[in-house]
């Protein structure tokens, strides 16, 4: 039966493209031949390709996919509000993601939907406070009483997420009892590890000058007449169409210019040249 089943699957490949996706595997034990899709001809591979949930999906996308099927179809986008029950699970799924407990296919499915994932503040805001304190205090315990964790920290990466998060919102812009808990612990508002990436530093810049114009609207918005703002804007377009831009750099993004900023409509702009270096920075 095996025999006669691969010379049928090789006949149909016989009538199949040379540039087709389509390669034999053979054949499983209840006599169904198996094609492998290759993605060779459509530029994405079989995973890429799926259009749900797989059966080792985290539990929670599996329950919650329907919903943000829905909402996307309703609205354009996934990123069901945080009011309802499935807002609520999205909200726990971005936690999951900031600790790795989802796949890569679980997060490349989300991220083919423009599902929005936690920025680094967002961490912040969104955890228990006293939980990931007594997590730092922990780490303090067997790191002779340092309390700052990488921003990738492998054995606790919310934690580390978490603690670069509060950073960089400051500590005049969080509550007063949890500035003091960590001022207690010896916390270090500003990390030995400063972040050198051309984005970053770019970002920074930018919130500089708008804060600077205070509530002058226009001044506010004067920011887009620098070439070297403008340049970076590009650059930041460009990398997001090449589906290279990491979902916190797309978050920062967002937050700058509101969710459209990505569709190019600054690229023309005069004063815009070649996108500037430094763009496989990570944040």
């Amino acid at each position: 039966m095996a025999g006669s089943v691969r010379f049928l699957a090789q006949a149909i490949l016989l009538f199949v493209p040379l540039s087709s996706p389509f390669s034999f595997l053979g054949s499983n034990n209840r006599g169904t031949f198996l094609l492998k899709v290759t993605g060779d001809k459509f530029g994405e591979t079989s995973q890429s390709a799926r259009t749900g949930p797989g059966p080792d999906s985290h539990i929670l996308l599996q329950q919650l996919y329907p919903a943000l099927e829905s909402y996307q179809e309703e609205y354009g986008h996934p990123n069901i509000p945080l009011g309802s029950t499935a807002g609520r699970k999205c909200e726990s799924l971005r936690r999951l993601h900031i600790q790795n407990k989802l796949s890569k296919e679980d997060v490349e499915l989300l991220d083919s939907m423009g599902f929005r994932w936690h920025s680094l503040e967002d961490v912040y805001r969104a955890a228990d406070f006293y939980e990931l304190f007594y997590r730092l205090t922990e780490y303090g315990k067997v790191n002779d009483g340092e309390v700052s964790p990488p921003k990738k920290y492998g054995a606790d990466p919310e934690l580390g997420a978490w603690v670069t998060g509060i950073r960089r919102i400051g500590p005049d812009s969080i509550p007063d009892d949890h500035k003091d808990r960590l001022n207690e612990i010896g916390f270090q508002w500003v990390s030995n590890r400063v972040c050198g990436s051309a984005f970053m530093k770019q970002y920074r810049l930018i919130l500089q000058q708008i804060d600077d114009a205070e509530d002058d609207n226009y001044q506010k918005n004067a920011w887009l007449e620098v070439k070297a703002n403008l340049k970076w804007l590009k650059a930041q377009q460009l990398v997001h169409q090449q589906k290279s831009l990491s979902a916190t750099r797309v978050h920062y993004m967002e937050e700058l210019l509101g969710m459209d900023w990505e569709n190019g409509s600054l690229i023309e702009h005069p004063f815009v040249g070649i996108a500037g270096n430094g763009l496989g920075d990570t944040a």
